[in-house]
């Protein structure tokens, strides 16, 4: 898919190159003013729109943005916490070294995890029962 963007492109910035040639030979011939005409000038400013036109569309950004594939869009969700959360001091249930509060993530279906800085394991946290 990549490389057909990327022979898109090419054709048309070379389609786009041969507009603004033409265009600039259309404007030359026009601003002679022994044979120039308003009507060979015109020819000429089209021709020289529409190269810049087909450029800036060959070059456009394509949608699929970073992080993403063939298009897809990438969707920011957030979410907050039913009750007020604070991590206290906890240990990494493989290494047993103390994890830092500020690692801590809200994932998308609600969880939080944590990153050991140790050991870089990922475990979630688990919220006691308030009842």
């Amino acid at each position: 898919m990549k490389a057909l963007i990327i022979l898109l492109r090419l054709f048309g910035t070379f389609v786009a190159l041969l507009l603004l040639i033409l265009a600039a030979a259309f404007l030359l011939a026009g601003s002679d003013s022994a044979t120039g005409s308003a009507m060979v000038l015109g020819v000429g400013a089209v021709l020289g729109l529409a190269g810049l036109l087909l450029i800036v569309l060959s070059w456009w950004p394509y949608g699929g943005s970073k992080g993403t594939r063939g298009g897809e869009r990438a969707v920011a969700s957030t979410q907050e916490a039913p009750g007020e959360l604070s991590l206290k001091q906890a240990k990494c249930p493989q290494c047993g070294g103390y994890v830092d509060p500020s690692s801590a993530k809200l994932g998308p279906e609600g969880t939080l995890s944590v990153t050991c800085d140790f050991c870089q394991a990922v475990f979630m946290v688990q919220e006691e029962p308030k009842w």
